[in-house]
């Protein structure tokens, strides 16, 4: 009879101990649905639209004094704008970078290299970062260019032909020669009659 009696104690104990278990998270879990409920934090995904609005899903040419680069925006969704940096050299893009322009809820940051800008106003027509005490700043500017400000260092940035073409175009004007990357024609094929 002693040991029916321990043998029925102890699962009583272990029955308990699993009630408190289940309770304790049940109470933990509606908790954190409250939590969650009352932290509701909006994006700021319009100010994605103005950096779109700016520098759409195009090539710009960036030309500094002697130095001239080439940058890609791509737009993959409302959240993330891909920024791709690259050379041109005997035809062929070189010394390609790929950088992030991220939405969050703290806001949007521009992954470029090594530092991370945070948008602090955007506009159709400016937009402006912060990177601890430095600004990077683009500007609308004459025949559809973009001034760009870093460093008491002004850039221009002009608009080119879509990516494609450009990169073929490139590679046609290093082998034969030409200039049609340049050219800002597109051009368009014709059926003949």
């Amino acid at each position: 009879m002693g040991l029916l009696f321990s043998f029925l104690f102890i699962n009583m104990v272990r029955f308990l101990l699993m009630l408190l278990n289940v309770l304790l998270l049940l109470a933990c879990a509606q908790q954190k649905k409250e939590n969650t409920f009352n932290e509701v934090v909006l994006m700021p995904v319009y100010q994605m639209d103005s950096i779109y609005h700016l520098f759409g899903n195009n090539n710009w040419r960036v030309i500094q004094g002697r130095d001239t680069s080439y940058v890609y925006f791509s737009r993959q969704n409302d959240l993330l704008i891909h920024v791709y940096n690259f050379k041109m050299q005997q035809g062929d893009s070189v010394q390609s970078a790929l950088q992030k322009i991220v939405c969050t809820p703290k806001g949007i940051f521009w992954e470029k290299y090594l530092d991370t800008f945070r948008l602090i106003s955007a506009s159709h027509k400016e937009l402006i970062w912060l990177n601890n005490l430095d600004t990077l700043v683009f500007k609308v500017g004459n025949n559809h260019a973009l001034q760009q400000r870093y460093k008491s260092i002004l850039y221009t940035m002009q608009p080119t032909i879509n990516l494609t073409d450009f990169l073929i175009r490139s590679h046609y004007d290093y082998l034969h020669g030409t200039h049609y990357a340049d050219d800002t024609a597109k051009f368009k094929r014709s059926s003949k009659k």
